[in-house]
């Protein structure tokens, strides 16, 4: 029995396709989302139809991608957190994201695009995947044209999310600099000013 519960309680890798609830899709469901933003009622469920978004339950420490995987999906996040990991020395959480939110866009710019960061559960939830394959003939070319604006726009804002966490970084790597001159030699200052170079470099990549 208890080795029963050990199958059923380990964390799944949702890197390979996953196994679609079958659900029906409801316009209300996906309104949130900021990729459909401004198409109207008739135009969303146009497009459910055409993206045919699989859904998926997961659970805490579940992995979404990891780092290498194709880029060939993205994930449409209902509810639960997620953590945005990258590795340095150690794997570190870089950023989470907490549903409703768009999550994976940004590795389908690329033609062969490669995931750059691990996703694994916080919390548990529910997303839908939707294929770049279906995201590329969703429609005639003014649906496109608007679908794939709204994916910049989310490229964008998260983009400037991450610059103002660098400057965060630099500001405060400043001033721990400073603080720490005082107290330790300029070998142990060094190593620590690379520590807080490589945190600047994932908040860039996030």
């Amino acid at each position: 029995m208890a080795i029963v519960e050990a199958i059923l309680c380990s964390p799944r890798n949702f890197s390979q396709d996953v196994v679609p609830k079958e659900a029906a899709l409801e316009t209300k469901d996906f309104a949130n989302f900021d990729i459909f933003e401004g198409f109207s009622d008739d135009q969303l469920q146009a497009l459910l139809t055409t993206l045919k978004p699989e859904r998926f339950d997961f659970v805490q420490n579940d992995t979404l991608c990891t780092v290498g995987d194709k880029a060939d999906r993205l994930w449409l996040i209902t509810n639960g957190l997620l953590s945005i990991r990258q590795k340095g020395q150690d794997e570190v959480t870089v950023v989470t994201r907490k549903g409703p939110c768009v999550i994976g866009e940004q590795g389908l710019i690329d033609d062969a695009g490669e995931r750059t960061a691990t996703i694994v559960a916080i919390e548990s939830g529910t997303a839908f995947v939707v294929h770049r394959a279906a995201l590329e003939t969703a429609g005639d070319s003014s649906v496109m044209a608007h679908l794939w604006r709204n994916l910049a726009r989310i490229v964008s804002r998260k983009l400037g999310e991450a610059t103002n966490r660098r400057a965060q970084l630099i500001v405060q790597g400043d001033k721990s600099k400073s603080l720490l001159n005082r107290f330790v030699n300029s070998h142990a200052l060094t190593s620590v000013g690379d520590n807080l170079t490589l945190s600047e470099k994932y908040a860039d990549e996030a």
